[in-house]
Order: C-alpha cells, then sequence, then structure tokens
C-alpha cells in the first residue's frame, strides 16, 4: 500500500532527489508546527518517550493525556494517529531496526481501530534531523520514508518536518535542527513543537539501557492494554572503573566528540545527563538487582505522577 503526501504516493526505495521534488510542499505543510512556538510540558499525565524506545496509546487511556519525545538531533520523532478511534503511536529512531518497530506500531494500531469499527485513516508527523554534516539525518529520512511506503496499510504524511526541512544555520554558519522535541494530545490529535521537564520514569536507568545495554533494538515501552509503563530488563556492558572515571574526567568539548553523532548541536545539558548516566554506571548496579526475577520495572500514573507498581 502507498504513503501518500496529499494525495501523491511516495516511492517505495526513495531518494535525496525523491524528497527534494517534495521539498516546497513538505516546508508548506510543516510550518505550523515551526510558527506554533515551543511548549513545554511540565508533569500531568504525561507520557515521555526516550531514543529507541515507542508506545502506543488507546483514546480511551485516561493515564496519559500528553505523549512525547525530545533531545533529537539526527534522530526522527515519528507519531502515528488513526484519526477514527484516536490511537496514537510515538517512537523515538535513531536507525535501529526501523521497519519492524514502524510495522509493529502500525499493527497495534490497527487492532484498536478494526475493534472500535471507525472509519479513519493512519496519519504520520516526522520531526527531526537536520541539514548534518555527515548525512546522518537523511540517511534515517530515507529509511523512515522507505519502510513507511513499503507498509501494508495505506498511511497519510501530513508533517514531514524533518531533513531539510527542519534545519536552521546559526550564526557561525553552523546548521541545526530548529525543532528538538514534538508531542501529541491524544485526545485532539494536536501536534505541538514540545520540550519535558520530566522524562521519567526511571529516565536515568532508560538512559543507561541505551547508551550502555545490549540495545540492538527498538523497545515498546507502554503496555496499550493495561495502561502501564513497563521497563524490561536489560543485560549492559560492564566495564573497569576506570574507564567510567575517564569519560568523567573528560572536557565537555573532548566528551562531546566522543559521545555524540552531532557533537556541535546538543543541547546544553548533554553532557551533565550523560555524565550522570556514568556516575549510575559507576556505582556498578547489576541487572539482577535493578529488575529481581527477571520482572520488568511497571508503573502506572496516579493522579498526574508515574508510581511504581511493586511486585508481591
Amino acid at each position: 500500500m502507498p504513503l501518500f503526501f496529499q494525495s501523491r504516493p511516495i516511492e517505495i526505495t526513495p531518494d535525496a532527489n525523491t524528497l527534494n521534488g517534495f521539498k516546497e510542499e513538505f516546508k508548506k505543510s510543516s510550518q505550523y508546527l515551526i510558527d506554533s512556538g515551543k511548549r513545554n510540558f511540565h508533569s500531568g499525565k504525561v507520557l515521555y518517550v526516550a531514543q529507541r524506545e515507542y508506545a502506543v496509546v488507546q483514546f480511551s487511556d485516561d493515564n496519559v493525556q500528553i505523549m512525547g519525545s525530545e533531545d533529537a538531533t539526527t534522530c526522527h520523532i515519528v507519531i502515528i494517529r488513526h484519526t477514527g478511534c484516536g490511537t496514537t503511536a510515538l517512537g523515538h529512531f535513531d536507525g535501529t531496526n526501523v521497519g519492524d518497530s514502524l510495522n509493529r506500531m502500525i499493527a497495534t494500531i490497527q487492532v484498536y481501530a478494526d475493534k472500535s469499527n471507525i472509519s479513519g485513516r493512519l496519519e504520520i508527523h516526522i520531526i527531526g534531523g537536520f541539514k548534518d554534516s555527515k548525512g546522518l539525518s537523511l540517511q534515517l529520512s530515507l529509511e523512515i520514508i522507505g519502510a513507511l511506503a513499503s507498509s501494508a496499510f495505506d498511511l497519510h504524511l501530513v508533517t514531514p518536518c524533518f531533513g531539510e526541512i527542519n534545519d536552521t544555520v546559526r550564526d557561525d554558519g553552523e546548521h541545526m535542527p530548529i525543532i528538538y522535541g514534538a508531542g501529541i494530545d491524544i485526545q485532539s490529535g494536536v501536534i505541538s513543537w514540545a520540550s519535558f521537564s520530566d522524562k521519567g520514569p526511571d529516565e536515568i536507568i532508560r538512559h543507561s539501557r541505551l547508551s550502555w545495554g545490549y540495545c540492538n533494538k527498538m523497545t515498546n515501552l507502554y503496555d496499550t492494554a493495561t495502561c502501564e509503563v513497563h521497563i524490561k530488563p536489560f543485560a549492559y556492558r560492564q566495564y573497569r572503573k576506570e574507564m567510567y572515571i575517564y569519560y568523567l574526567r573528560m572536557s565537555d568539548q573532548e566528551f562531546l566528540k566522543n559521545m555524540s553523532t552531532s557533537p556541535k548541536v546538543e543541547p546544553s545539558y548533554f553532557v551533565d545527563k550523560a555524565k550522570e548516566i556514568l556516575l549510575f554506571m559507576l556505582s556498578s548496579p547489576r541487572s539482577d538487582t535493578l529488575f529481581p526475577n527477571g520482572i520488568p520495572r511497571r508503573y502506572r500514573c496516579h493522579q498526574g505522577k508515574w508510581i511504581r507498581i511493586v511486585n508481591s
């Protein structure tokens, strides 16, 4: 089935010329988001999806009002929503098993759409990336578009705010993203340029999985049926204490060069947050202490806060 943009199908195997052919229309369709200005979500019924995670939320879920993600430089945030039943998926993609994860997101939405028996269409919003010197953003854009165009379902690209469309140039001539984060209101379907004060639950553990875990695939953060956050057990690389100390003692500039795909345009808090994760790893918590008996860490939203469910 095709991926459509304004009723025009997009090729299954797109290249840079394919995207250039849509450039002006992409820009016009994304301008509303850029013009809207950034909105900060402090707390409340917010489900934060980190890099290499995705989640699917039903329209009827009272635990989540806003779902979103941030800190995307070369990464892309993909939002998929069924206009009939309102079930919504969001993923933060960095190039790891893109096609499989998109298919899982779409298939889960379609299950709930079929159950609802409410007609509608699957709408796509892609936010992230910029005109980076390594071409990483373009590579990821093409992979995402190609995977969507190969879907078994008709999909409709509504907000193509990625790559060059999301690019601006600083006074020093350095290219950088305009928008680093995005969110969606589950009830209204409104997309926001977003930042998030709270990136939990278990922000450090989840980022440890990304940075130091044996993490070669996207993980589903949210159990759609039980309306719970499930942080699944993972194994992570254990290094000598001296290695962690070596990274912690690096200057900010050296640390960025070694730990980022786009060191010149990372958010101001990138180094502090990454070193906080290193300090956590330095404490050498074993995986079995974080996940006793291999059981996921479960959370449910209560009065706007994610509260851990203690397994009996």
